[in-house]
């Protein structure tokens, strides 16, 4: 069983939601032949947060 926390409850809600649907899929079209590959990725790193603070910084102070 996978587990989710809390501050990244949309995010992986679709993420499994993507996997049921695949799974479904796979199931119907899986006795005519048909393949379902669904592509995970892992974490990415990247300066995402950084910039966006940055941006959010230069364009409204009071948001900070």
């Amino acid at each position: 069983m996978r587990k989710s926390s809390s501050s990244f409850r949309s995010y992986h809600g679709n993420k499994f939601t993507l996997e049921g649907v695949s799974e479904c899929i796979l199931y119907k079209l899986g006795p005519f032949g048909i393949k379902i590959i669904l592509v995970e990725p892992g974490p990415v790193g990247s300066n995402f947060w950084k910039k966006l603070k940055m941006t959010l910084e230069s364009s409204n102070p009071i948001l900070i």
